[in-house]
């Protein structure tokens, strides 16, 4: 899996058209954001919402598969912030928190789900290219 903040709703449209443009399944990009910063490609192309605390308690939303993965209301043991079911999917701690980090300051993370090393040096590179923030990636 790949993370990268984009700085606005339109970088992220950006972000998640130039990613289909090059045949990633829309089925495996997500988006995290604030409700206020809510792009238009969550409306659009990317299935379903959920909400996730950060550990701060301020809600976001999540849409796209990733959300399945990440909000799991009916498990009790589940973890309760954002950057801990992030560490879930394999990344560091430090990760985590840069990941909350940008939402606090209300910038939108994109997700792909990427399964191979070239997969994930492929998304890096076009999220690069289109100057997203904060590229990292979790293990397969």
């Amino acid at each position: 899996m790949v993370f990268a903040t984009a700085i606005s709703r339109l970088h992220a449209d950006l972000l998640v058209i130039r990613l289909k443009q090059a045949r990633h399944s829309l089925d495996r990009i997500s988006a995290i954001y604030h409700d206020s910063s809510r792009p238009n490609c969550t409306v659009n192309w990317l299935n379903g919402s959920a909400h996730l605390s950060l550990s701060s308690g301020e809600t976001v939303s999540i849409t796209g598969r990733l959300r399945v993965r990440m909000a799991r209301p009916d498990e009790k043991s589940a973890p309760n912030s954002l950057s801990e079911r992030l560490g879930g999917l394999g990344l560091a701690h430090e990760q985590s928190l840069s990941v909350e980090k940008a939402l606090f300051e209300r910038r939108i993370v994109v997700a792909v789900e990427a399964g191979t090393e070239g997969e994930r040096d492929g998304v890096s590179e076009i999220l690069r290219n289109l100057a997203a923030e904060n590229i990292q990636s979790a293990p397969a």
